[in-house]
């Protein structure tokens, strides 16, 4: 089956690394997963990677600093913490934020000046199904959350897939799911738990599927 897309730049980025169907495609597991789960705010460490969900209380203020642009302002958490925020090198988030709405900051946290360093951020709250996000081996010009998409979309049309490599006695003895729902677990958790049982059905699969080629 093609690829879910026309664009040619996201076709050669796939071929890249060796997927040239939407088979392939969501065949290619994360090697990782980042957690945007909310962070308890008593006891931050410096250099701590933290996910907080607050609103701006000054207004956001631009300026270069040499090659430098740096975006600062002052955000306070839902929890009652106040801090400084610094974003550096991404002006578009000037147009993004406000005072009126609330945000989501991935950031890290110097404790020595209470400021936040911003690697990210989002208009609004995270919800729970969301908070755990893959991580993929992508080329440089291929951005996660458009490999994902893609991996969604390919996901919810590929018919196919609703058939299990693993025979029904199998999957009553053992607990398994079926091939496409394993795929959606590990491809989009909603927590730890879901992986694990994602990918168990996977590994089984390669097992069984091991074990009829030696003895074909």
């Amino acid at each position: 089956m093609k690829i879910l897309t026309t664009s040619k730049n996201i076709i050669e980025d796939l071929k890249k690394i060796n997927i040239n169907s939407s088979e392939e495609l969501i065949e290619y597991l994360p090697y990782r997963y980042e957690s945007f789960s909310y962070t308890l705010e008593d006891d931050l460490k410096d250099k701590q990677r933290i996910v907080i969900l607050g609103r701006l209380v000054s207004n956001p203020r631009s300026f270069n600093h040499g090659k430098l642009n740096i975006i600062t302002f002052h955000f306070v958490s839902v929890n009652g913490h106040f801090y400084t925020c610094k974003i550096f090198n991404r002006p578009f988030y000037m147009s993004l934020l406000d005072l009126d709405n609330h945000f989501t900051i991935v950031a890290t946290f110097d404790l020595a000046s209470k400021t936040l360093n911003v690697i990210n951020l989002k208009k609004g709250e995270i919800p729970p199904s969301e908070q755990l996000k893959a991580v993929y081996h992508l080329p440089s010009s291929l951005n996660q959350s458009v490999y994902s998409n893609l991996v969604r979309r390919t996901l919810e049309r590929i018919d196919e897939l609703t058939n299990t490599r693993i025979p029904g006695y199998l999957i009553s003895k053992y607990r398994l799911l079926e091939h496409k729902d394993a795929l959606g677990l590990v491809h989009f958790p909603k927590n730890a738990d879901e992986i694990s049982k994602g990918l168990r059905t996977l590994k089984f699969e390669e097992c069984l599927e091991y074990c009829f080629k030696n003895n074909g």
